[in-house]
């Protein structure tokens, strides 16, 4: 009824089985490559996209808005402690504070700057931080307080040649009324 065929298999040598082998592996590490550069693309971009966001519409200081709000003391950056973690890649200065909203407006973004002075009065390290970001805040309102905690980490400098070290309020975005 059926007059079935078969062929014999068809036989492949060990050289065919290589190529074929190689290929794989060079198609899934190509795969593998594309997919861990758009990852880190992608890691960069948001960061950089976080930055831009978390620094758009920030008053500082020389704007009549910040320095009058800072003026009436609408808010305030109260110290509780000051830390120095000393460690084998350098140390870390912690500032622990509190940011009071005492003034009449939401604020929806605070810039804070830690300094790190040397004997001679020259900053050895300075960083930027954003508390409401850090603690995944989106507004201070009046009355409300948080506690932040900037950072400076891998200090190279010994604590014995610093002097001092502080944060203070570098900017600040209120709420669009």
């Amino acid at each position: 009824m059926f007059d079935l065929q078969t062929e014999s298999p068809s036989t492949t040598t060990p050289t065919d089985t290589r190529r074929t082998l190689v290929i794989i592996l060079v198609v899934t590490f190509v795969i593998v490559s594309a997919a861990v550069g758009l990852v880190v693309w992608w890691e960069k971009y948001s960061r950089e996209r976080a930055a831009i966001q978390m620094t758009e519409g920030m008053r500082r200081a020389g704007d009549p808005e910040f320095e009058d709000y800072l003026r009436r003391e609408g808010v305030r950056l109260i110290t509780v402690d000051r830390l120095v973690l000393n460690g084998e890649a350098g140390d870390r200065y912690e500032y622990i504070c509190r940011l009071e909203n005492r003034g009449d407006r939401t604020l929806t973004g605070i810039e804070l700057r830690i300094y790190l002075i040397d004997m001679e009065e020259k900053t050895v390290a300075e960083k930027f931080a954003y508390p409401l970001a850090a603690q995944n805040l989106k507004q201070l309102v009046p009355g409300q307080s948080i506690t932040a905690r900037p950072t400076l980490t891998g200090v190279k400098t010994p604590e014995s040649e610093v002097r001092d070290f502080f944060c203070v309020i570098n900017g600040l975005r209120f709420a669009q009324p």
